[in-house]
């Protein structure tokens, strides 16, 4: 090979490309892309891009993948859930820790980690208020639901070996992992046909939950402070929360710092385990998307034309 003053200049073998790639997380995103179709999550993406709503440029999300399923019928109204992975890859050794409490056993999803576009609930019956289906059924204390373990951190931190020592430092944390997650997350569509008006597309509930999630090839460790206290321990995966205030970007946003060697074992837990709890707990109050039931025994919904148009486009399954 020659450069463009015609030097000459050696070829980088087979190893050294490898190795060099290696040092990147171009390697791995390819690795997890391949397995999460392996898995049976759908349409996954390397390099998916976005619109960033602060600056207008495009961004990319490393990996992305969807899922979707009926808990149910859909011809008699089953509800209809959907799942997205976005997700960042790091291809270091080097630790990361989260800092926080052990907490009260639920759901931590944020502001952004849950949505549905029509929940009957919302339709407000007398008996029982506004409710979110999430709440009211308690999705949000399921099996494997986010922080189900009771540890939520509030603070990620990187660990580099330097000179032998260990230091921790939040480093570039913010702007190359917690930013562009949250980015990408704002950026999903959003809907709620009911606050909106929408009668013509109620027609099922839809609920939909979203996993903006770190891939790290090193160890993960969870530091849990209380009372002058500190607990170390390692785990396979934590979450951390983060609140931000932009004007494109607002709210409490999640993130959950998963081990690369330990990433079936969270799908297994986490993304398909618990899409199926959630799945059963609908089948299982199915009276709670059937029109006639609410109107029955939660009395008349505040918004009745609303209501009337999801009994109209309901009959049409």
């Amino acid at each position: 090979m020659t450069n463009e003053s015609g030097k000459s200049f050696p070829k980088p073998g087979e190893a050294d490309l490898i190795a060099a790639l290696d040092q990147t997380g171009f390697l791995l995103e390819q690795r997890v892309a391949q397995h999460l179709t392996r898995r049976g999550i759908e349409s996954v993406q390397v390099g998916s891009a976005f619109r960033d709503k602060t600056t207008g440029k495009t961004r990319e999300s490393d990996v992305t993948g969807e899922w979707s399923a009926y808990a149910g019928d859909r011809s008699l109204g089953a509800p209809f859930l959907t799942a997205e992975m976005i997700v960042e890859c790091k291809n270091t050794q080097n630790p990361f820790v989260l800092i926080g409490q052990q907490k009260e056993r639920r759901g931590v999803f944020g502001s952004c980690g849950f949505n549905t576009e029509f929940d009957p609930l919302h339709l407000e019956f007398t008996n029982i208020g506004y409710a979110h289906t999430l709440y009211y059924l308690g999705l949000d204390k399921l099996p494997g639901a986010p922080g189900g373990d009771g540890f939520v951190g509030n603070q990620l931190i990187r660990m580099n070996l330097q000179g032998g020592r260990w230091r921790a430092t939040n480093d570039g944390v913010f702007d190359s992992i917690i930013y562009p997650l949250a980015k990408a997350i704002a950026d999903r569509p959003r809907f709620n046909f009911v606050e909106e008006g929408r009668e013509a597309e109620i027609e099922v509930p839809v609920f939909s939950f979203y996993y903006p999630i770190l891939i790290t090839a090193g160890p993960i460790y969870a530091v849990s402070v209380k009372d002058g206290d500190t607990a170390v321990r390692e785990v396979d995966w934590a979450i951390v929360t983060r609140e931000l205030q932009e004007d494109e970007l607002s709210g409490t946003f999640t993130v959950e710092v998963v081990s690369c060697q330990k990433l079936d074992a969270y799908l297994d837990v986490r993304f398909f385990g618990y899409l199926e709890s959630v799945s059963r707990k609908l089948v299982e109050n199915a009276r709670y998307f059937d029109p006639q039931w609410l109107l029955k025994n939660l009395g008349e919904p505040k918004n009745r034309r609303l209501f009337d148009a999801w009994v109209e486009n309901r009959s049409r399954l």
